[in-house]
């Protein structure tokens, strides 16, 4: 057999790689690769594969080649495949040096053994997901995509009705081959398949008999050395997926398509679920009545994974803006009532602004996971911290490690925010020898337990109580109170400023 033929008409871009680590010579590309990457044969097999692909150097970020190449040293360690999921790696352009193309890729890296046992080959596999991600960051071109995908899928169902014309032609020319020959061939076929991560199974629609490769046996959560019935690969199949996949093929059967494509989950015997694309071809007699069916399937399940946690994070960057410019607005709204020209109001919001984006500049370190209450304190009042006496301490902060929840953070990080802004402009902060402490301790007596956080400023100017009540106490206040069902207290003795907050232990406000 020619496998060169085979390796080239499969639709899956495809790498052959030596296991010389750190280089990873190529030593063999599928046509869907090259068609992928853009690129020719001629110019990378024989090269090092991060000298064919290095990082874009215009993108300080970029870890393409180290991620891929820890990959393949996991690959050739572990001698298991390595997934790695979702992988930015851009793509040089070859009418343009120095040009490189922004691509986003999920990658399978597969090490194959020689009679010895040891590593001769690694397969790369890899399948372009950089529309998907486009898609995320850009609704608008959902409907371009869908466009782009249909195409994709058409090309790809033609591109495999010609691999599978192709194989057709391999087992004919198999049948002329005496029982050894084909022995021999068919445990080559199989272990391409099984290093590939792929499985098969032959249906005879008349008998409803079976008969399937180790790898489909693998990716239905079996040993591979498992002969699987009819009835157990038809239950391998999710409950709830079943009638789709029933349908799906009997619609094949009936005809008058060869091929057929379609993706659906399976469940494990152990509980597991997970995501298969099950591509295949009908063959018929000269009565057009089905008589063989031939399907292969492929694990798809990082895809999916990565396809749901695209929808996620673009439901959660919509909800976020919606929620930041809510407070934007209000800011805004509270703070022009409460200024007494242009001016004021400009530099009133604008510190108010900056207090907003100096919280979301932390919760964005934190990849929006939330904040530790010392570092809203503590970032807050880092510009006042300095001092050029020789004293103690301007500014002392201190407490048990608690964890604030993202809108937590943005209300606790707004509450001090002004605090310290009439510190500066009244209170203790405005004076070279004034001093400010912020502690925070558990109070476990009450159910649940509560956070108590107290403020207190001194060596300062005399304070007097405010004629009005301004933005500032009513954020702190009614923000507390309406969004972490807090109590705040807020006095004004002639020695400084003093501020109790309390805060009820809960899901927004936690022990970390």
């Amino acid at each position: 057999m020619d496998y060169r033929l085979v390796f080239d008409a499969t639709p899956a871009p495809y790498l052959l790689l030596a296991p010389d680590t750190p280089r990873f010579t190529i030593v063999g590309v599928n046509d869907a690769y090259l068609a992928a990457t853009g690129t020719r044969r001629e110019i990378i097999v024989g090269q090092g594969l991060f000298e064919v692909f290095p990082d874009n150097p215009n993108d300080p970020t970029a870890t393409g080649v180290s991620d891929l190449r820890a990959s393949l040293e996991r690959a050739l360690r572990d001698r298991q495949p390595d997934v790695m999921g979702l992988q930015k790696y851009d793509i040089p352009l070859r009418d343009e040096p120095g040009g490189f193309e922004i691509r986003y890729w999920s990658p399978i890296n597969t090490p194959v053994a020689g009679a010895d046992g040891a590593i001769v080959h690694i397969i790369h596999r890899v399948e372009d997901v950089t529309d998907f991600v486009r898609a995320q960051r850009n609704v608008e071109q959902v409907e371009k995509l869908a466009d782009r995908r249909e195409a994709e899928v058409l090309r790809s169902t033609a591109a495999l009705k010609d691999a599978n014309r192709q194989l057709k032609d391999v087992s004919e020319r198999l049948a002329e081959l005496n029982a050894l020959q084909a022995a021999q061939a068919q445990a080559r076929l199989s272990f391409a398949m099984n290093a590939a991560g792929m499985g098969e199974v032959i249906l005879d629609p008349v008998t409803d008999r079976a008969v399937h490769s180790p790898g489909l046996a693998r990716l239905l959560g079996y040993p591979p050395d498992v002969v699987l019935t009819r009835e157990q690969i038809r239950d391998g199949v999710h409950p709830d997926d079943r009638d789709l996949v029933a349908s799906h093929r009997d619609a094949a059967l009936a005809g008058p398509g060869e091929q057929f494509d379609m993706e659906h989950r399976v469940l494990w015997p152990d509980g597991t679920v997970r995501w298969l694309d099950n591509r295949g071809r009908v063959t018929r007699n000269a009565d057009g009545r089905a008589v063989e069916v031939t399907a292969v399937f492929m694990d798809i399940t990082e895809r999916k994974k990565a396809e749901e946690q695209q929808q996620q994070l673009l439901a959660e960057l919509n909800h976020r803006m919606k929620n930041t410019l809510a407070t934007v607005m209000a800011i805004s709204g509270q703070t022009r009532r409460g200024a007494v020209d242009p001016e004021t109001f400009g530099r009133t919001f604008e510190a108010r602004i900056g207090a907003l984006s100096n919280a979301h500049d932390l919760l964005t370190a934190g990849s929006w996971d939330g904040a530790s209450l010392a570092d809203v304190v503590g970032r807050t009042l880092a510009p006042y911290a300095s001092d050029d006496d020789d004293g103690p301490p301007r500014v002392t902060i201190g407490g048990p490690a608690i964890r604030l929840s993202p809108n937590a953070a943005v209300t606790m990080n707004m509450a001090i925010h002004e605090l310290a802004t009439n510190a500066a402009k009244y209170g203790a902060l405005s004076a070279r020898g004034g001093r400010l402490e912020v502690r925070w301790r558990l109070d476990g007596s009450g159910s649940p337990p509560r956070l108590d956080l107290t403020w207190i400023e001194t060596g300062g100017p005399a304070v007097t109580p405010p004629q009005r009540r301004g933005f500032g106490s009513r954020l702190i206040a009614e923000g507390l109170g309406r969004e972490l069902g807090g109590n705040v207290n807020l006095m004004f003795p002639p020695a400084g400023v003093q501020c109790e907050i309390q805060l009820p232990l809960s899901r927004k406000v936690s022990l970390g």
